[in-house]
């Protein structure tokens, strides 16, 4: 997103001495471009759009142009897919037109019935960033109109039990998800916070339910087999699951892993083959 350019990491920036100087400054150095300006410039785009009107909108700050992308992953032991133990995680850059500051946040193994970087990472890094904006007194490049997102706030439900709380969160357009039964002791955004309509609120209960949790994060697998590689991320993407393709571009899939009616965790792929009509297949 900055241009293109892969640049030399480094930690520190300035060393000072007692007395205020500048003892030693890093300067930013560029190793090679690795992509054109124009490519980044469309990335930049692509991932504003991500937080204005999809998966990141909990990390939406009214007023700023802000980017970023969800990650949602699983964990291994011993070579191994370890069930039920995942890492969520999101990334925001602001402005997003000439970025300035870029959060990485990652939740190791959270235990929430709703386990997405969306969720569980992008309110937090909101909060972040909005500090930093205010911090560095970057003013707001536009009203909260301007962008054609109508925005709300978001309501304190905590305290209220969980039925209450997803009813007045709904009534409001909010889509709501929880981690348990009983009382709601904590929200993600907080509340006050301006966010655009159909923002997702998680709420964290008084008594988290195992077995709600463990159905939260299985899905059955679909049956994609004949479908093309556009049809099957579309429908993988319905039940919660990526997709990991071989073969063909072109072609239809003729052998998927896990097969259909399997159950799976939620964010986890599902290995296909695409092969070009007539090409046979030695899949099954």
């Amino acid at each position: 997103i900055n241009g293109g350019e892969l640049m030399q990491p480094y930690i520190i920036k300035e060393i000072y001495s007692d007395d205020g100087a500048v003892v030693e400054k890093t300067e930013p150095t560029v190793v090679r471009q690795v992509i054109s300006e124009e490519t980044s410039a469309i990335v930049r785009e692509m991932l504003e759009g991500v937080v204005r009107e999809g998966s990141g909108k909990n990390c939406y700050i009214p007023g700023y142009r802000i980017g970023g992308k969800t990650g949602t992953s699983q964990k291994y032991e011993n070579g191994v897919v370890a069930q039920g133990k995942n890492i969520a995680s999101f990334l925001g850059f602001a402005p997003a037109d000439d970025p300035q500051f870029l959060v990485y946040l990652l939740v190791d193994e959270p235990k929430v019935g709703v386990i997405y970087g969306s969720t569980v990472a992008a309110p937090f890094v909101r909060d972040i960033m909005q500090d930093l904006l205010k911090y560095y007194n970057i003013a707001p490049e536009y009203g909260e109109n301007e962008t054609g997102t109508s925005n709300v706030t978001v309501p304190d439900v905590t305290g209220q039990e969980l039925g209450s709380a997803q009813s007045a969160l709904r009534e409001l357009g909010f889509s709501v998800s929880a981690d348990g039964m009983g009382s709601v002791i904590a929200q993600a955004p907080q509340a006050g916070a301006r966010v655009p309509e159909g923002t997702q609120v998680q709420l964290y209960t008084s008594e988290p339910s195992e077995s709600y949790e463990m159905e939260s994060q299985e899905t059955t697998v679909p049956d994609l087999l004949g479908k093309t590689a556009g049809e099957a991320y579309e429908i993988l993407k319905e039940s919660g699951l990526n997709i990991q393709a071989a073969g063909a571009p072109r072609g239809t899939v003729v052998s998927q892993n896990p097969t259909a009616g399997r159950s799976a965790l939620r964010g986890s792929s599902v290995s296909v083959i695409l092969e070009e009509s007539g090409s046979g297949s030695s899949g099954d």
